[in-house]
């Protein structure tokens, strides 16, 4: 069995600002199988392609109380 995942980075706009993120992907693998029907071996190869797109800026604010009111 073997296996490679090779992932392809560019830059991308998010926001009006730009980002380093994963654009494509691809994930291949090799495994030996059994063929019941066929009585036999065989090798099955399996390829999985990701386009990334559609990306959104995801964010949040935070603020530190250091005198809470009290109630």
């Amino acid at each position: 069995m073997s296996s490679a995942v090779p992932i392809e980075y560019g830059s991308v706009d998010i926001a009006g600002r730009s980002y380093i993120c994963p654009v494509e992907s691809m994930a291949i693998s090799s495994a030996r199988s059994y063929l019941p029907k066929e009585d036999r071996d065989t090798t099955v190869l399996r390829l999985n392609e990701v386009v990334y797109t559609n990306y959104h800026l995801f964010g949040s604010t935070a603020r530190v109380l250091t005198n809470p009111p009290t109630y």
